[in-house]
């Protein structure tokens, strides 16, 4: 400033060259001005974010600078003269001004602070004065002692007001120009494949699979499943076999089942959310989740607390509590919460979670990098990578399971796992973690010789998992078994709770059970019953046609008994219900959301959603609902029909189906002729039959009925 490089230590030589500046009154102004300019041209500069600070004679340079007009945001000044150039003009003053003074400044005295309030008082400029006591002029040069006595002049260096003034400084910078904002303006991520297309839907698919996994990953598989699934519309609709393929891989498998659900309630709405209440209502969003979806999809305000953001605001107030527990948990959001602008919250959100990500990592921070170093309170402390606060790790689990090799002239057996666990969704060779199953399996199929055998170590986040592989070649008629079993098992129960499994065995079946499908009247079915099917094989069942996504409700009170995903019947659904009825529901598209095994549902309950799951891929969207008495399967259509006074009927235990002939005291005899009352007659005892139940169909009353003796 004072022209021609000029630099002095001398306090005679460095008052002589300031007083040659106020000579000219722009000339401190113009030289001021032109390092502004030069500053804010650089290339890795936002001119938009410039502060101005000043100490002694500096301070009026930078003060003179703002009260010309220049484009500071903020202005801090140590010990300054105060006295303008000019006094500020209202509305001349772009920025907050600070000005740190000492009581004891002999130099610039109370009265001039005094002067300086009025004038900025009187310029409506948002401004501050911090008065540090038995502070002198000087007071944050640690050499203000030493050059006091080679000088003769009054200076003190005062570290407790030092300290003091910085914090404020720091303060004042960080509120009026974000520390945060300016660093992401120029280092942050402005070109994810998700942020140049502006668009919600691109957003909420990069931010599930950014959950668990690195932006590095995610970008290898983004763009596939984009170009397959374009818009919401087409993930809605589209079947988990189709959007499973395109997530494996990532991992975390349930991420995109819950995606997949989301945006097939979406699509049906034909909106976005628009409120964070609305977004956390969908599968798979919390509320992290959703206030990302708020701000960065649909550009309005919201707050996140991912691990990156976590972890930045743990180190930078040193946290040293574990956030696992709800309490701190809350603590933390509330934080967030208070930090979080209202201005840019896009930019500050996507900023914090870069600076998570790519500065305050977790293993190696870079805090040379940082922006927040100053600041930082973990860094000072020198606990930076001590938080946040890290829960010692258990010994990581060992489990053994078996995975079954079947090949048939290059043809490999694969099947599709259960919705729920570990690659829920997907499809893989058949793995039995109970080797007894698959000794029974082996054993009912004839493979006794293993062709080949390897064994494979797998690592998981919470086990590790230890897989023999046994291979087999199969013919063709064991491939059948394993592929075409037309009757499903039903579960055992024996899990289920006893004392509702016994109330239900106690019940009486409803005299009538209504169509298990939302819309669908009886008169408007088709019966299916008997209907050739490959490999010779018959249709068991009714299939009762429906849009996909149509609801399926429980035709019966009873108890969840099992939700599978297989082969045949894709998404099932089985239910245990009154007098050893078992309730068969099939090839859905999903179950209801939450709908867990163990749970007691009532007649007219949701339970799932129509679909074409499992081997009815390639067929129009219907439930296949199938009702076993004791294992015995019912027609609930056709084959119910009355022949004179006699009654078709189903002997439960027995697997017994005729026409009743004749009913003694201890038995009954029954025609087994199916189409035609022919066929061999049987004589059933009382005795041999269990305890188990006897229906026929009251064709006068339309429903079915117990037989009674």
């Amino acid at each position: 400033m004072y022209g021609d490089k000029k630099v002095t230590t001398d306090a005679k030589q460095a008052y002589e060259w300031m007083m040659q500046t106020f000579a000219d009154a722009d000339t401190i102004v113009n030289r001021a001005q032109a390092g502004l300019d030069t500053l804010a041209a650089q290339p890795e500069v936002n001119p938009t974010q410039l502060a101005a600070i000043g100490f002694c004679y500096g301070g009026k340079v930078v003060l003179d600078l703002a009260r010309s007009g220049a484009p500071l945001k903020a202005v801090v000044t140590f010990h300054a003269t105060l006295a303008p150039k000019a006094p500020a003009v209202e509305g001349q003053i772009q920025g907050e001004i600070l000005v740190l003074h000492g009581e004891l400044d002999s130099m610039v005295t109370l009265d001039d602070v005094a002067s300086f309030r009025e004038e900025m008082h009187a310029a409506k400029v948002d401004h501050e004065v911090i008065i540090f006591e038995d502070a002198k002029h000087g007071f944050s040069n640690p050499l203000a002692d030493e050059r006091a006595k080679a000088n003769g002049v009054d200076l003190g260096y005062n570290p407790e007001a030092e300290r003091q003034g910085l914090d404020a400084m720091y303060d004042l910078l960080e509120r009026n120009l974000n520390a945060l904002l300016t660093w992401f303006d120029v280092h942050g991520r402005h070109d994810l494949p998700w942020q140049v297309a502006d668009d919600p839907y691109k957003v909420w698919v990069s931010e599930i699979m950014l959950q668990q996994t690195q932006v590095k990953t995610v970008l290898q598989y983004f763009e596939r499943f984009i170009e397959r699934f374009p818009t919401v519309a087409a993930l809605g609709t589209a079947s988990w076999d189709e959007v499973a393929p395109y997530w494996a891989g990532l991992g975390y498998y349930a991420r995109a089942r819950n995606l997949h659900k989301a945006a097939g309630v979406v699509a049906r709405q034909g909106h976005f959310p628009q409120t964070l209440e609305d977004w956390i209502e969908l599968p798979g969003i919390g509320p992290s989740t959703a206030g990302a979806l708020m701000s960065l999809g649909l550009r309005q305000y919201g707050v996140i607390m991912d691990g990156n953001v976590k972890r930045v605001l743990a180190r930078f107030f040193a946290i040293e509590d574990d956030l696992s527990k709800p309490v701190h948990e809350r603590s933390m959001w509330q934080l967030a919460t208070e930090l979080c602008p209202t201005e840019r919250n896009h930019d500050y959100t996507q900023a914090i979670m870069d600076l998570g990500a790519t500065v305050c990592t977790p293993k190696k921070p870079l805090c040379l990098y940082c922006p927040m170093q100053q600041h930082c309170k973990a860094h000072a402390q020198g606990l930076e990578t001590e938080l946040p606060f890290k829960k010692p790790k258990k010994a990581v689990p060992v489990k053994s399971a078996q995975i079954l090799v079947l090949r048939h002239h290059n043809q490999w057996l694969w099947q599709q796992r259960p919705n729920s666990g570990l690659w829920g969704g997907l499809w893989c060779l058949p793995i039995f973690e109970n080797r007894d199953e698959l000794t029974q399996l082996c054993q009912s199929l004839g493979l006794k010789q293993v062709s080949q055998r390897a064994e494979i170590s797998h690592s998981f986040t919470h086990f590790t998992w230890q897989l023999e592989a046994l291979c087999f070649e199969v013919d063709a008629d064991q491939l059948e078994h394993l592929t075409c079993r037309t009757t499903p098992p039903a579960p055992s129960g024996s899990q289920l709770p006893a004392s509702q499994v016994q109330q239900l065995k106690n019940m009486r079946l409803a005299q009538q059970l209504p169509v298990p499908v939302q819309g669908i009247k009886r008169h408007g079915l088709t019966d299916t019953w008997g209907a050739s099917r490959s490999s010779g094989r018959t249709h068991e069942g009714i299939d009762i046609l429906a849009p996909r996504g149509t609801k399926v409700f429980s035709a019966t009170e009873g108890l969840v008994a099992d939700l599978r995903n297989n082969n045949l019947g894709g998404k099932v659904v089985w239910i245990m219900g009154p007098a050893g009825t078992w309730h068969y529901y099939a090839h859905l598209d999903d179950h209801k959301r939450g709908l867990s095994v163990g749970d007691y549902v009532k007649k007219g309950d949701l339970i799932g959603y129509v679909g074409n799951t499992g081997n009815a891929r390639h067929t129009a969207p219907h439930l296949h609902y199938g009702l076993y008495l004791q294992e015995a399967l019912i027609n609930r259509l056709v084959e119910f029909a009355e022949s004179g006074n006699q009654q078709k009927i189903i002997l439960a235990g027995q697997n017994h189906q005729g026409w009743i002939m004749e009913i003694t005291e201890d038995a009954l005899l029954i025609s087994t002729g199916f189409a035609e009352k022919t066929g061999k007659d049987v004589w059933i005892n009382f005795s041999d039959l269990e305890h188990a139940q006897l229906f026929y169909w009251d064709n006068q009353h339309d429903q079915w009925a117990p037989f009674t003796l």
